[in-house]
């Protein structure tokens, strides 16, 4: 069985038995008393950094994408975690505490990297719009020596410095950018279903096409969880902050409208 096995599944199975031996090794000697305060101590930082490395590397090394702040998100997602531990310490079966702890600090912690997620890759279409002549040329040019959207960057840091001047919560930053995002993907998804009719020819091409009926379910099912998550989310926005999502979007399709003449879409396709 093992010599059919792949190398990558042996890697995995090893570094699974080695950290479950490790655990175990641990439990024994904490159960003997043969640790220490201070190590006992050491060991909770030490894995927490080696879960913070584990993440970054999975966020870096393997999607490639960049991730701002990365130890910021994981500490605000541990102290959520660990203020529900300590508040139903007393109150609630342990195990029990220890679920809620991991899912509220998951939480925020999910929270917080979907909002660096989403700033990282907007980088991307934003150049596209500036190709199409949505938006000037000039600001997406890269940086000769990465190859990087350096004013693209420079214009979202600016951005991101302007909720911190005018003292908006991170809840607020958050919800707005998920809520406008949200948006966004159901607006591609109903883009989506008119590239049969918009489009013949290169959606047959594509690498990506399907049939009538099975595009149709997959773009209701997007714009269905679209719409629902925009609702979910608009439940616990203030009424100022929605205000300010509808004006953003009122902006953006009235300059939609005046920009449109201009505009000369190159569009990209990868062929079956």
């Amino acid at each position: 069985m093992l010599k059919n096995m792949k190398k990558s599944t042996k890697s995995n199975l090893i570094t699974l038995g080695i950290v479950v031996g490790f655990y175990v090794l641990i439990q024994i000697l904490g159960a003997v008393g043969a640790l220490t305060n201070s190590f006992s101590g050491q060991l909770v930082p030490i894995c927490a950094y080696v879960v913070m490395a584990v993440s970054l590397n999975l966020v870096v090394g393997f999607l490639g994408e960049l991730s701002l702040g990365h130890a910021g998100f994981m500490s605000v997602g541990a102290f959520s975690g660990t203020l529900v531990w300590v508040s139903l310490y007393d109150v609630a079966p342990h195990w029990l505490a220890l679920i809620l702890a991991f899912v509220v600090g998951g939480a925020m912690f999910a929270l917080l990297t979907t909002l660096n997620f989403n700033i990282g890759m907007i980088v991307y279409p934003i150049a596209g719009a500036c190709a199409d002549g949505w938006l000037p040329k000039k600001l997406a040019e890269k940086n000769k020596k990465f190859g990087t959207y350096h004013n693209i960057l420079i214009v979202l840091y600016l951005i991101g410095f302007v909720p911190i001047l005018i003292g908006l919560d991170l809840n607020t930053v958050a919800n707005s950018t998920v809520i406008l995002f949200t948006i966004i993907r159901g607006v591609i998804a109903y883009a989506a279903l008119q590239l049969p009719k918009k489009m013949p020819e290169l959606w047959n091409k594509s690498a990506f096409h399907v049939g009538s009926g099975k595009l149709k379910l997959i773009c209701g099912i997007s714009i269905a969880l679209a719409a629902l998550s925009v609702v979910v989310l608009l439940v616990s926005t203030s009424l100022p902050q929605i205000i300010g999502n509808i004006v953003i979007l009122l902006i953006s399709v009235a300059l939609a409208f005046a920009l449109n003449h201009r505009v000369k879409l190159n569009p990209s396709y990868t062929e079956k």
